[in-house]
């Protein structure tokens, strides 16, 4: 956090509440004005709490988790307006100030999991930072799983070059990151010790990371990523197997949809497409 402070905070949460009064056409959206307006409720709630305290005390844990799901609501509103105009206008910048958001969050809480840093955050606290930086990797692979599908189904417009191709799959290959690295690993020093359950399936869905319908879904996402990445013909250099780890995302779900979830109504019919057209890739 090496050069934020309380006056920092305040200005941006102030540039923030500039933008969001204006609401701008583009943004008209249902859901994106409900998203600015829950940004304008926490931001307006974050200068509250600065004038209220010291330099020192108004980068508190809770203040800071207040300014991230700030910084969530308002990129998500942008997000809205890329993903429902199908990527069309202006979709790289607007992708890239949805990520700086989404950064400027995590920059702030990550170092927060680090034991030896002055905020050391409650154990209640910190299972708050952790749900939220969760949140943050799951946006940023989900905007790049919507822009992938989005791709995929209109290869004519948004895969028609070498170029477009390589920009394709470099955004599947930092969503597949996001939500089979990053995002899982938010919560990797929770255990079942945590919980106390006599529910053998929920223990289970704990054990492999599975604490609610996201962590589900970004298993799908980030296996149809990889799916996707072997059928895009391009020279863009890899670090990891697609087919490899398309194959274990997939079976993942699919063991977890037939087991522990085989109630919840899960559909494992893309899952197992995705294992079998991998295998015979």
């Amino acid at each position: 956090m090496s050069g934020f402070s309380g006056d920092v905070l305040r200005q941006r949460c102030q540039s923030l509440l500039s933008s969001i009064r204006e609401r701008p056409d583009h943004l008209s959206d249902k859901d994106a004005t409900l998203s600015l307006s829950k940004a304008a409720v926490t931001g307006n709630k974050i200068l509250r709490q600065i004038s209220e305290k010291s330099e020192s005390e108004c980068l508190d844990i809770r203040v800071l988790c207040d300014y991230a799901q700030l910084l969530l609501d308002f990129s998500y509103a942008i997000e809205i307006k890329i993903v429902n105009d199908e990527f069309t206008e202006d979709y790289k910048n607007k992708i890239q100030l949805i990520f700086s958001h989404l950064d400027e969050a995590l920059e702030l809480l990550n170092p927060l999991c680090n034991t030896k840093e002055a905020l050391s955050p409650s154990p209640t606290e910190l299972g708050k930072v952790n749900e939220l930086r969760e949140c943050l990797y799951w946006r940023k692979g989900a905007l790049m799983y919507m822009f992938c599908h989005t791709a995929y189904h209109n290869q004519s417009r948004l895969l028609a070059t070498s170029t477009l191709k390589a920009e394709f799959v470099s955004y599947a290959t930092r969503g597949v990151k996001y939500l089979s690295v990053e995002m899982r690993n938010t919560r990797r020093e929770q255990t079942t010790l945590e919980y106390e359950s006599s529910d053998e399936h929920l223990l289970q869905l704990i054990k492999q990371g599975i604490f609610s319908d996201v962590n589900m879904l970004s298993l799908m996402y980030a296996a149809e990523m990889c799916y996707w990445i072997t059928l895009i013909d391009s020279d863009t250099d890899i670090d990891f197997s697609p087919k490899a780890i398309g194959q274990q995302l997939a079976q993942q779900y699919i063991s977890l949809a037939d087991g522990p979830l085989k109630h919840s109504s899960w559909n494992t019919e893309q899952a197992v497409n995705i294992c079998n057209q991998l295998q015979a890739a």
